[in-house]
């Protein structure tokens, strides 16, 4: 079932960029509310930046990444993008990297988009790939670190410039849905979402809110040789190659319900998580660090 063409949206955007080209439609599709770098952290209503200012800014679109989803807002990344490795800028439990490759149009549900795109994504965050671009790979991916977290988009489709071929209409459709995706054309998560619990009842009500980052810690706590913040991150590192922040091991061990390696290994495989259970059971010699990814 297709959006409509006549529901509102508004978004904010960075002064610095209002005169950056691949933002260039970005008023005609949206309401727009042009704000400095120091207000971005704050503003409510969905932040739409470039992947070219995100990579030339890291520092400051990673924290600014880190304050709007811990507030519950939305941030929206645009064409265009450099390829590299984007996973500490988005603090992603598993490696999120930009592959040049080049699309003319893609599905994400029930619809079609004909917006090209001169990237893609390639990650293993299964509740984050939002749509593919057939034979080319994932053009939209929406990444929440836990259900209550606000949501950071990467689009590759040319979302905001101006390209041959594609109408305004087409954009502001294809923004349209990601903002409902997102969470309420770009109102706060927190708004819409149930509060972030302080403990949980159980392993299967902590894995549906907190998903890859919580699968991820429950993961190192079975690997790790015992149950404390050194050991979790060391494993993590060393055998899976992934890269986790010290203080959210330490808030997992402080909100994690109990559970034995059986009904760890339980609630894991619940979850979609069975088939890497299975390869770190093959054992060290089994796969190799840089082939483990979550």
């Amino acid at each position: 079932m297709d959006v409509c063409m006549d529901e509102p949206q508004a978004c904010v955007a960075l002064q610095t960029e209002k005169r950056n080209i691949d933002l260039a439609n970005l008023e005609r599709i949206a309401a727009t509310h042009w704000i400095s770098e120091d207000e971005a952290g704050a503003a409510r209503t969905a932040l739409l930046i470039s992947g070219q200012w995100a990579a030339a800014n890291a520092t400051a679109a990673t924290e600014l990444f880190e304050i709007r989803s811990r507030a519950g807002f939305v941030t929206i990344v645009v064409p265009k993008y450099r390829p590299g490795d984007w996973t500490r800028m988005m603090r992603a439990p598993t490696d999120v990297h930009v592959l040049a490759s080049e699309f003319s149009s893609f599905e994400w549900g029930p619809n079609h988009y004909s917006i090209p795109g001169f990237v893609v994504f390639r990650t293993a965050l299964h509740a984050a790939k939002w749509a593919e671009a057939a034979g080319a790979g994932i053009v939209l991916l929406g990444y929440r670190r836990s259900a209550a977290a606000g949501v950071v988009v990467l689009c590759s489709a040319v979302l905001t410039g101006r390209v041959p071929g594609v109408t305004v209409e087409h954009q502001q459709r294809l923004l349209i849905a990601i903002l409902r995706a997102s969470g309420e054309h770009g109102s706060p998560l927190k708004a819409l979402q149930p509060p972030r619990p302080k403990h949980f009842n159980n392993l299967d009500e902590f894995l549906a809110q907190e998903e890859e980052r919580g699968a991820v810690f429950l993961i190192g706590s079975l690997l790790a040789s015992d149950h404390t913040v050194a050991a979790i991150v060391q494993v993590l590192r060393q055998r899976l190659n992934v890269r986790v922040r010290a203080d959210d091991i330490d808030d997992m061990i402080e909100r994690a319900p109990q559970g034995s390696e059986d009904e760890i290994r339980a609630a894991l495989r619940k979850h979609g998580w069975g088939a890497f259970l299975r390869r770190l059971d093959a054992g060290p010699d089994g796969d190799s660090a840089k082939e483990r990814s979550i």
